[in-house]
C-alpha cells in the first residue's frame, strides 16, 4: 500500500477498512471484481461500499444492510420490529421503542411457545400486562393509534426463527428479492406447514396461502421486512431461515 494515501487503489474504500474486512487495498476491482467499491464478495446483493456505510460485514452474507420503511395507519397491524432486536428484548421494550416519540401503539399481542395468546398495553406512558419475550423472528399484532412511519436503517445479522406446532407470528430480518407466500410454504415444507396469512390492515381481512395436496395454493402475496405473518404449522420447525 501507499503510506502517503489513505486509499491506495483509489476505489473509495480506505485501506484500513479493506484490510480489516479481508479486501485487497491495492485492487480497485480491476483484477478481481469482488474487490473495490462495487464488489460483492459474499454474494448478498449489497456492494462493498453499501456494506461499509451500513456497518455490515462485506464477507458475511448473513450480515446485511437494511434501509427501508413501513407505514403504520390506525387500526390492527401485524408487525415485526425491530429487525435485529438485542438479546432479552421483550414486549415492554417494544412498546417503549414504538412509543418513544409519543403514543403510537396502544397494545401488542403474540402467540407464545404454547401457541397461547399473550399481550401487553401502553397506558399513560408505561407498559402493562405480560412482558413476553420477543426472540428472533417473532412478530406481534399491534393496535396502532395514529399514522406513523417506522424507519429501518441499520446493519442486521440474519438469524433463523423457531416455529411451534400450531399458530405462529413470523417476521424476517433478511430476505432475497421477490420472496413470496408460495416460496415460504415451499421452504417450510408441505408436510410441516398448513397455511400462511397476511393481514390487509386497510380492509381488515386476511389473504391466505395454503398447501393443497402438497402444492401451494391461494393468494401468493409478497413477503416483506417489517411485516409479520400468521403461520399455521402442523409440526415444529427450529432455526427456519429463508436464505438457506
Amino acid at each position: 500500500t501507499d503510506p502517503l494515501r489513505a486509499d491506495t487503489d483509489g476505489d473509495g474504500l480506505d485501506d484500513g477498512y479493506e484490510v480489516a474486512n479481508g479486501l485487497d487495498p491495492t485492487d480497485d476491482g480491476s483484477a478481481d471484481p469482488d474487490q473495490g467499491a462495487a464488489g460483492d464478495p459474499d454474494g448478498d446483493g449489497f456492494d462493498n461500499s453499501t456494506e461499509r456505510d451500513a456497518g455490515s460485514n462485506p464477507r458475511d452474507a448473513r450480515s446485511r444492510p437494511l434501509a427501508s420503511s413501513l407505514a403504520l395507519t390506525p387500526g390492527s397491524r401485524l408487525l415485526f420490529y425491530p429487525p435485529d432486536p438485542p438479546p432479552g428484548f421483550s414486549a415492554f421494550d417494544l412498546l417503549a421503542a414504538l412509543n418513544a416519540g409519543g403514543a403510537v401503539v396502544a397494545a401488542i399481542e403474540t402467540f407464545d411457545e404454547s401457541a397461547q395468546r399473550v399481550g401487553a398495553t401502553w397506558v399513560e406512558g408505561a407498559a402493562q400486562g405480560t412482558d413476553f419475550d420477543l426472540p428472533p423472528g417473532r412478530g406481534v399484532f399491534a393496535r396502532v393509534l395514529v399514522q406513523a412511519t417506522l424507519v429501518f436503517s441499520e446493519a442486521v445479522q440474519c438469524d433463523g426463527a423457531d416455529l411451534v406446532a400450531g399458530v405462529n407470528l413470523l417476521g424476517f430480518q433478511c430476505l432475497d428479492g421477490g420472496y413470496d407466500a408460495f416460496a415460504l410454504l415451499s421452504d417450510l415444507g408441505s408436510v410441516a406447514v398448513a397455511a400462511v396469512q397476511r393481514l390487509d390492515s386497510g380492509r381488515g381481512r386476511f389473504a391466505s396461502a395454503y398447501v393443497d395436496d402438497g402444492v401451494p395454493a391461494g393468494n401468493n402475496f409478497a413477503i416483506g421486512i417489517g411485516e409479520a405473518y400468521v403461520v399455521h404449522m402442523r409440526a415444529a420447525r427450529t432455526g427456519f431461515d429463508p436464505l438457506q
